[in-house]
Order: C-alpha cells, then sequence, then structure tokens
C-alpha cells in the first residue's frame, strides 16, 4: 500500500492472525511500514510494503502463522489540517510487491505499458477523513506476450510474467476518539480469495497458421479442380531440379549418359535414305526402348508399372489355364 498525504502525518498498524482472531498492535508489522517523508511535491508518502515473506491463511490452526488481515491508521500531525478542506484526502495506490520490486517508482509515471497503467489506475483509490476502509485484495499472474518475432510466426510463445493485485473497497464513518490526537482514517486489509489466476496470452493469427490456411485452400480448390476437369500434363520436376544450376546440370548429364540423345520425328530431314534409316524397325524399336525407359524412372512409378506387370501376367496365365481346361 502506498499513501499520498497533503500534510504531515503518521501510521500505525497491527496484525491480526487466523489463530484465535489474535491481534498484535505495532510490533511485528512496523518492519513493514515506511513513515510519511516530504517529497518534491510538497507532499507527504510513505507505505506498507512486504517482500513477500507475509500470508493470509483462513485456517485457525495452532500450528498455522498466516495472517487474518492487516490494519493501517493515519494520524494527522499537521496544524494546517482542516477535514472540511476537500482538498484533504489520501491517495492510496495497492500494488503488489513483487511487481513493485521489479519497477520500482516508475511503475506510476504513466510511461509503461498499457496493461500495467491499467492496474495501477483501477487500484488507487481516494481517502476521506473520518472513514473507515476495508480492502480486499485477490492476486493474478499475467503471462504478456513480449514483442518477439518468435510469436508471430506462430513458435512457444515467448511471455514476460506480471504478478498484480485487483482490490475492492468498502468504507464506513467512523469519529475520532483520540481526543489528543487526530484520527484520519482506518485501512483494513484482508484477501478476497485465496486462489491465483493466471492469465496467458495467446496470439490468434500467426505466419505458420497463415501458412496453413492458404494451403488447405489451395489444396481445397485444386482438387475440386481436378474432380471437375482432371489433372494437367505430368511434371517430374519440381523448382530444384529446374532452377538450381547444379542440380539442373547433374539431371541433364544423368539423362543424356541413360537416354541417347534422339531427334524428334517430325524434325527429321525429309532425304529419303536418312528418313528410312531412323524409322527403320530397329530405330523405332530402340525409341520404343528408351521411351519406356524415361516413363519408368521419371514419370511413372516403378512399383505401379511392376504391378501392372505382374496383374497382366498372372491374368494371361488363369486366361492359359481357363483356355486348357475348355480343350479338354
Amino acid at each position: 500500500m502506498f499513501l499520498d498525504i497533503p500534510v504531515k502525518a503518521n501510521f500505525e498498524c497491527y496484525f491480526t492472525y487466523a489463530v484465535n482472531n489474535t491481534r498484535e498492535d505495532n510490533k511485528a508489522c512496523t518492519q513493514y511500514l515506511r513513515q510519511p517523508v516530504l517529497n518534491a511535491t510538497s507532499n507527504y508518502n510513505g507505505y506498507f510494503q512486504t517482500s513477500g515473506d507475509l500470508l493470509f491463511s483462513a485456517s485457525s490452526n495452532n500450528s498455522n502463522v498466516g495472517l487474518k488481515n492487516i490494519g493501517i491508521t493515519i494520524y494527522i500531525d499537521d496544524s494546517k489540517y482542516n477535514a472540511s478542506d476537500p482538498s484533504m484526502f489520501v491517495n492510496m495506490r495497492a500494488v503488489d510487491s513483487e511487481l513493485y520490486n521489479t519497477y520500482g517508482s516508475k511503475l506510476f509515471e504513466n510511461q509503461n505499458s498499457m496493461f500495467l497503467d491499467s492496474i495501477v489506475k483501477i487500484n488507487t483509490y481516494e481517502l476521506s477523513p473520518n472513514q473507515s476502509y476495508n480492502v480486499k485484495l485477490t492476486r493474478n499472474i499475467k503471462q504478456l506476450m513480449s514483442q518477439s518475432w518468435k510469436n508471430y510466426f506462430g513458435f512457444a510463445p515467448q511471455t514476460e510474467r506480471i504478478p498484480y493485485v485487483t482490490s475492492t473497497i468498502e468504507s464506513s464513518l467512523i469519529s475520532n476518539t483520540t481526543a489528543s490526537r487526530t484520527l484520519f482514517s482506518t485501512i483494513n486489509i484482508e484477501p478476497q480469495s485465496f486462489i491465483v489466476q493466471v492469465d496467458t496470452d495467446q496470439r490468434l493469427k500467426t505466419v505458420l497458421n497463415s501458412l496453413g490456411l492458404f494451403g488447405g485452400a489451395f489444396g481445397l480448390v485444386t482438387s475440386f479442380y481436378a474432380l471437375l476437369f482432371g489433372t494437367g500434363a505430368i511434371k517430374p520436376w519440381g523448382l530444384v531440379q529446374r532452377h538450381l544450376f547444379k542440380v539442373n546440370r547433374i539431371v541433364q548429364d544423368k539423362l543424356l549418359s541413360t537416354l541417347e540423345s534422339m531427334t524428334f520425328i517430325s524434325h527429321l530431314t525429309h532425304d529419303t535414305d536418312d528418313l528410312k534409316e531412323d524409322l527403320s524397325t530397329e530405330k523405332l524399336e530402340k525409341r520404343l526402348d528408351l521411351l519406356q525407359l524415361f516413363l519408368r524412372d521419371y514419370v511413372v512409378n516403378v512399383e505401379y508399372l511392376e504391378n501392372i506387370q505382374k496383374s497382366d501376367t498372372m491374368t494371361k496365365e488363369y486366361n492359359e489355364e481357363l483356355d486348357i481346361g475348355d480343350s479338354k
């Protein structure tokens, strides 16, 4: 709790333990209490801050040392104080101690992320004179997504852990029962819930998600097109073989070593002797062999061709057996 007071004041505190509802005034709690000190804006700043070693508890077990609530009492020690002056209010901020240890006083400078500025703002209250305030706290943890390129691509999110509190406040009227001292207000702090809620940011749109959607849409369109109009010409080579010079040269050399360079029939000269030689039975058989070799190695799956051949062989053998049986 950080308190900003317009006049000189001092604090007192107490702990109420969960065991037997025992109250302890101005003893163990004073180590966490800082009395108001004049700052550059002519206000007095004080606070009650722990280092995370205080725990609230709902159990009344005798072995339990947890707290039921924490109390802070504000007394005015300034002759200029006028309770009827509307500017005489105390500005109170409820802040998680771990969060303050990380950011320090920069947390209150409104130069942080929108999330940090918002949680400071919603936990800031103006306390009026002669009021008793009951503040209930709930601890939360926000896994805030950082500005990392991995988060845009869809990898495991890089997050920043931000512990913070949310609070509610109730007030009731009190009267100054101590004639020798001017009581401003009392603050009672207790947990609203013992459950810590953890919220983790998730990016809904990433590069990988977009690629997946695009790939799915493209596959659906091409499948639908093939269903209606059939597939195009077989293309056994992709971008690597066609555009990378080294691989392209290797493919060409392999084709030349496996398949002889042979002119297309439509490009043959009309010389009678040359045409007869190129269209001879031996040449045509060689052309068919090379074509079959090319189709087997680069166009059609070899296993698929072998299965077709086996199927044809079995069909022929079966038909031959039937013919022999009929002849008998």
